[in-house]
């Protein structure tokens, strides 16, 4: 299965407010009580949102609805939310627990689903990554890649990647594909592959 690549367009945040669209970072727009129905607490750092209605159909994969992608920050573990029903509520402010100086600046990156792009979404597991570290790797899918040479180059990156030792390398949430086909989402591992 080829990766589902993606690419990248900054949006100010201000602009953020009520995009319900796929994104790295910026403001969740989610169901009402989404997030404490499901335990994230001020130490998880909203990584990413996808609306699979935007996402070409891949087999096996969910084709509605929306995924929410966070990381624990203390113990560097993935919680990914999944969820059909209709988002009502913008979480403006979602990492301002987070000091700017450390995890940097509040952004919003727009995800367009296309034919180029080093992050992607629901592909097989790329082993030439340097994923030498996860077991039973052929039993797994990539729910979400992110490719930090694939993020907008500024002066100053304003992502968290840096922070926890990313550099130029990959975060990866991966599941197993029983999990999958089941909608499992509590058990999705994250692996985070600094250079």
């Amino acid at each position: 299965m080829e990766p589902l690549k993606f690419s990248l367009k900054r949006v100010e945040v201000e602009e953020n407010a009520e995009l319900d669209t796929s994104k790295l970072l910026g403001s969740p727009v989610v169901p009402a009580d989404f997030l404490k129905r499901n335990g994230i607490t001020e130490n998880y750092y909203f990584v990413a949102q996808i609306n699979l209605s935007e996402v070409p159909p891949r087999e096996g994969f969910p084709k509605k609805g929306f995924m929410y992608f966070f990381v624990e920050v203390d113990e560097l573990k993935a919680k990914v939310l999944y969820t059909e029903e209709e988002p009502s509520e913008v979480i403006e402010d979602i990492n301002e627990n987070f000091d700017p100086d450390d995890y940097g600046d509040p952004t919003c990156l727009q995800m367009k689903f296309a034919e180029k792009g080093g992050s992607a979404i629901f592909s097989e597991v790329d082993p030439d990554i340097g994923l030498d570290s996860v077991t039973d790797i052929d039993d797994k899918v990539m729910l979400l890649l992110i490719d930090a040479l694939s993020l907008p180059q500024e002066e100053k990156k304003p992502f968290i990647f840096t922070s926890f030792g990313m550099g130029d390398g990959y975060w990866a949430f991966l599941i197993t594909k029983e999990d999958l086909a089941k909608r499992n989402f509590k058990n999705v591992e994250f692996i985070d592959i600094g250079y």
